[in-house]
């Protein structure tokens, strides 16, 4: 070619043509996998893992929880370390760490999960620039129950990729950010109990407005002070939105149709609030519902009978409002058979019981009580094999108790009090029942208690108080009783106390005053006295005659109460002070009695090495002609009554010794002045002293002014 030909460029050789593109390829791919590493969001969590075989946890990733964890320990000393042990600076893999779940492709952190109540401590203190932003991909954090106190962070933001937070029961206080709408990918939000944090107009508004992905919130104790109307529309680009709880948030009514715009709710609770209007029957469309709950909204009217045709409804609790209709009566085929909780408690219902309700077959907990139901329980036989808890105390029901409340095989509260009963069933009672309380107090009912009451194997508390019962059995046949507390007082019991009642073998308190029992027998083995009884109960009868021996054999008692009755002898009071245990004894207004102010002994109780010392002593009328200076050496007593005796002559200073004394009443005696101390006193815990009606001068002694609490 000539030389003024352009040269035609050579085609590059295909083998260096291969080279380069491989090596731009595997820069490529470098490049790539750096930038994954550092930037981009881990996989979704299903490949999460708290177990991989590998160490994948990332320093950064260990080096931010281990910073977290030191911004607690740096602020406040109370907080005991023990709740994060696992966060160790050991090089073990932080994605083992208890509470932490990493993403096993790339080790990044996704959720970070410790609530107070699963680790057994609570932290205390975020601070604002804590490095738990660090951890930017967080899907998922709960801090539930720590007591971090102050405003919530704005800078949460910045975990671009949660989904779930929950900063429940935490102490915050101030406005909710609302710069927390930015967080877009939120499904699950809750922030209830913190009872100083406020999200009030508009700024309730402006924070859902970007959350349009939500599905699950809890505000409960937030307040709003908003109309459920306008909380309904500032929630309203939620569409996908099941639980729904706002309970104590101060909202205001009335209820309306806006509700209806969330189809999906499974989960509504406006509880506590001031909604003031009847319950709209628009809630009878929410198809998805399991659980409603409008206790205490102040809610009128009657009850909607469509709500028991809800057919995914669990839990309805209405309770605590105004309602003042009849409980709806419906045939089996409009109910629902899916609900297990019922609560309309605290209304004004009126009407009878209709038997539709013990129809609900998964029923496993209903509340009647404090309505103005009436007429009879339901006698009908009822197969109701979840039913766990009944309570339809503080009525006006009558009749006879129905004898298939004592049947149901996995019953075990039965709370039947305040209502006009009149009577027990005697016979048919379920020998393998599972009542564990049973409360029958304030009724009507007569004649003995069933023997067989006593029987139900696993009942551990019964009270029968303040009804008409002139009778209890004189033998207990079951000694393999679960029985704790038994509460006969307020009855019309008479004769002599049976012994059967002190050999109960788990017995911790037994309350019989109020009666007219007139003897307390001892004619049992001494041996089979209960060993756990704590609480011993029998003022208010006719008792007479000595206090039987086993009484100070009671080793676990700390409570011995048998204030106004007939005792007629001299008693010391050693005998009870021997009782190690001893907190406190009443021998108050046994008029007969002659207490032996004279004991001296110096092993008074109180100075026992193995137990508290009794702290409360009533010998209020019991016949006392001198000061009984024995109770200055009961070192731990608190409270002293002494009134309403004879005696004579001065309060002794010894008296103001006692380091603990909190209370001193010494009213209506022949008293004429105070011991002067030796030396000055600083006392302690005087909180309260009468002597009124005495024959006490003058001026009030100097040095009871230096006594202060302790």
């Amino acid at each position: 070619m000539g030389q003024g030909a352009a040269a035609i460029p050579q085609a590059p050789s295909p083998l260096l043509l291969c080279r380069s593109t491989i090596l731009f390829l595997g820069l490529l791919v470098i490049g790539v996998v750096c930038a994954w590493k550092d930037e981009t969001p881990p996989p979704p969590t299903s490949t999460a893992t708290r177990g991989a075989a590998s160490r994948i946890c990332l320093s950064n990733q260990s080096s931010a929880l281990l910073q977290f964890k030191q911004s607690f320990l740096n602020i406040y000393e109370f907080y005991r370390p023990d709740a994060l042990i696992s966060w160790q600076r050991d090089g073990s893999d932080c994605c083992h760490w208890k509470g932490v779940t990493c993403n096993n492709l790339t080790g990044f952190v996704i959720a970070l999960e410790i609530p107070a109540p699963d680790f057994g401590d609570v932290i205390a203190g975020i601070a604002v620039d804590s490095s738990l932003f660090k951890l930017r991909y967080l899907q998922r954090l709960d801090l539930s129950y720590n007591q971090l106190n102050g405003a919530i962070p704005k800078r949460l933001v910045e975990l671009t990729h949660l989904t779930h937070l929950n900063l429940s029961h935490c102490g915050f206080s101030g406005q909710i950010p609302v710069e927390l709408s930015q967080m877009t990918r939120l499904v699950s939000l809750d922030l209830s109990y913190n009872d100083g944090l406020l999200l009030q107009h508009p700024n309730f508004s402006q924070l859902f407005r970007g959350l349009v992905h939500l599905e699950h919130l809890r505000l409960d104790r937030v307040d709003v002070s908003m109309s459920l109307r306008d909380v309904s529309m500032s929630l309203s680009s939620s569409h996908d939105l099941q639980t729904f709880s706002l309970s104590g948030c101060n909202i205001s009514g009335p209820m309306d149709e806006s509700l209806l715009h969330f189809q999906s709710i499974s989960y509504l609770d406006l509880g506590s609030n001031k909604l003031e209007s009847s319950i709209v029957e628009g809630l009878c469309s929410l198809g998805d519902i399991t659980s409603l709950r409008l206790r205490a909204s102040f809610m009128t009217g009657p009850i909607p009978p469509c709500l028991f045709s809800l057919p995914s409804l669990k839990e309805l609790d209405l309770g605590g409002n105004h309602l003042n209709s009849g409980i709806p009566n419906l045939q089996l085929s409009q109910i629902a058979s899916s609900l297990t909780e019922l609560d309309l408690s605290g209304n004004r219902l009126t009407g009878s019981i209709p038997s539709s309700l013990f129809n609900l077959s998964f029923l496993a907990t209903l509340d009647l009580s404090h309505n103005l139901l009436t007429e009879n329980i339901p006698s009908s036989h009822f197969n109701l094999p979840f039913l766990k808890k009944v309570v339809l105390s503080g009525n006006s029901l009558t009749g006879t108790i129905p004898s298939w409340l004592f049947n149901l095989s996995s019953l075990e509260e039965l709370d039947l009090s305040s209502n006009r009963l009149l009577g027990i069933p005697s016979s048919l009672f379920n020998p393998i029942s599972s009542l564990k309380t049973v409360d029958l107090s304030d009724n009507f009912l007569t004649r003995s208690v069933p023997l067989l009451l006593f029987n139900l194997s696993s009942l551990e508390s019964l009270d029968l108080s303040n009804n008409y019962l002139t009778g209890v059995p004189s033998v207990l046949f079951n000694s393999n009783s679960s029985l704790t507390t038994l509460d006969l007082s307020h009855n019309s019991l008479i004769g002599s106390i049976p012994p059967f009642f002190f050999t109960l073998p788990s017995l911790t308190k037994l309350n019989l005053g109020s009666n007219k029992f007139s003897d307390l027998l001892a004619n049992f083995d001494n041996n089979l006295y209960s060993q756990y009884l704590e609480i011993l109960q029998l003022d208010h009868n006719f008792l007479s005659g000595d206090i039987p021996s086993f009484v100070n054999r009671l080793r676990s008692v700390k409570n011995i109460d048998l204030s106004s009755n007939c005792f007629n002898f001299t008693i010391d009071l050693s005998f009870f002070f021997s009782i190690k245990g001893l907190f406190a004894l009443d021998l108050s207004n046994n008029t007969r009695l002659t207490v032996d102010s004279s004991y001296s002994s110096d092993d008074a109780q109180g100075s026992s090495k193995d137990s508290p010392g009794i702290r409360s002593l009533k010998l209020n009328s019991c016949n006392i002609q001198t000061f009984p200076r024995f109770v200055c050496k009961l070192s731990n007593l608190v409270s002293l009554g002494l009134s309403n005796n004879n005696i004579e002559g001065e309060i002794p200073f010894c008296l103001w010794e006692v380091i603990h004394f909190g209370g001193l009443d010494l009213d209506h005696n022949k008293l004429h002045g105070f011991e002067e101390p030796a030396q000055g006193i600083t006392g302690y815990g005087l909180s309260y002293m009468s002597v009124s009606n005495n024959r006490i001068q003058g001026e009030i002694p100097t040095f009871l002014c230096n006594f202060h609490d302790g």
